[in-house]
């Protein structure tokens, strides 16, 4: 194999070899044909990069993709079915993650199995949405060449997570795969699409994409944490481990109130809003203002998003003057107690903090706490004008949730 792989590299460091040397290189080496050879190697050498790397480049000069140059031979992907180290849907795997693009496209054309698992039931569909190394157009035509071949989009992994969900969890997935992705669900799998993007949701906002956030929104996803306070204050919970105890950063607060903010103006349902929006003052807000070492309290999280948050919280009714009042008495206070990793945070900047937002409750109560604007009738048109958009002709046929669904019938009556 190392005078092999040597071989290979020299013959590509020299431009002037014709390919017949390259096919009788193989032939010198190998015992079956081209094609089943590279395979074979790469099977051999999943841990040898330059290998790998001469492997694709040899398949790339000799267009081995090409329809009239590529040969089936199903004896040898039983021979490779039958082989106990190495499952054959590992090498799909394997060359995704590796962004070996002509060997991947070699194998879908011999035949691996585009649905096999791993042992955690990943399948390669959901390596393809999460290798972040890959440009987005690039993951988006491994995605679509699966699909192609048969690949099923909602099988989910030993974790209950399908490959949507996990795709939801990266921005950098927005818009090109995202969108692919979204409508591929919406046309293939209509009976899926209300637990698929529930689930969609929930990963966003556990990594705060914002802008995926916003589309499942406005497609009826719902945020089933936020129907039962318990599971809500679970999940903030999490979001807490995570942004102060193993990322160490409150950089993620602000696109987290930015997704909080499209929950609301999306009227998504909740059993508690004002609860739900205490528990994040209580667990999110607060402790990253003491948490930060290097910055201004009172500029990050962004004040601006904060007032934002807190404007249509009361402006839509959704946080009660009683809740409002304790946060004021109760949590605010924790601004000047709490302990602090910023050394330089003086207790005049923080009392500057507690200050401003205290004015900013009042001015919202003198001018929203009397009369609220109701939010569900402007929820539910803007959901309306984003489905007219794709030329839904009714109700029914929105690829929406049932209760956005039964919302809008209620909308009609009155």
């Amino acid at each position: 194999m190392r005078e092999f792989g040597t071989q290979l590299d020299e013959f590509f460091k020299n431009s002037n070899q014709s390919p017949e040397i390259l096919h009788a290189l193989f032939e010198q080496h190998c015992l079956s044909s081209i094609h089943e050879s590279i395979i074979f190697i790469y099977w051999n050498s999943l841990n040898k990069p330059k290998i790998n790397r001469l492997l694709d480049r040899t398949i790339e000069y000799l267009q081995l993709n090409k329809e009239e140059n590529l040969i089936k031979n199903p004896y040898y992907l039983k021979e490779i079915e039958f082989n106990e180290q190495i499952k054959n849907s590992a090498l799909l795997h394997d060359a995704i993650m590796k962004n070996y693009e002509n060997i991947f496209l070699l194998l879908l054309k011999s035949g691996f199995n585009s649905n096999n698992l791993l042992p955690d039931r990943k399948t390669p569909l959901s390596m393809c949405v999460v290798v972040n190394n890959i440009d987005p157009r690039k993951r988006l035509n491994y995605i679509q060449l699966l699909i192609e071949q048969g690949a099923n989009a909602i099988v989910r992994d030993v974790n209950n997570v399908s490959p949507f969900q996990r795709l939801c969890g990266m921005e950098s997935n927005y818009p090109v795969v995202y969108n692919f992705f979204r409508d591929y669900l919406l046309s293939v799998y209509p009976d899926e699409i209300e637990s698929e993007f529930n689930s969609g949701l929930e990963t966003a906002l556990f990594n705060w994409c914002v802008p995926i956030v916003t589309d499942l929104l406005e497609h009826g996803a719902t945020f089933d944490a936020l129907k039962n306070v318990y599971s809500f204050e679970k999940f903030l919970s999490d979001l807490a481990s995570i942004m102060f105890e193993i990322r160490r950063s409150i950089s993620y607060i602000d696109p987290f109130i930015l997704c909080f903010i499209q929950i609301i103006l999306h009227n998504s349902p909740c059993e508690n809003y004002s609860i739900c929006i205490e528990r994040f003052i209580q667990s999110i807000y607060i402790p990253g203002v003491c948490f930060e070492a290097n910055s201004n309290p009172c500029e990050h999280p962004s004040m601006a998003n904060v007032k934002n948050f807190l404007y249509l919280s009361v402006h839509f009714g959704y946080l009660s003057k009683t809740v409002s009042d304790r946060i004021r008495r109760q949590d605010l206070p924790k601004i000047l107690t709490m302990p602090t990793e910023n050394l330089l945070a003086s207790q005049a900047q923080r009392q500057k903090l507690v200050d401003t937002l205290n004015q900013h409750f009042d001015e919202l109560t003198v001018k929203y706490h009397k009369n609220p604007v109701s939010l569900k009738l402007f929820s539910i048109r803007k959901i309306r004008q984003s489905m007219m958009k794709v030329n839904q002709k009714n109700i029914e046929q929105l690829n929406i949730s049932q209760y956005l669904k039964k919302m809008l019938y209620s909308e009609q009556k009155i």
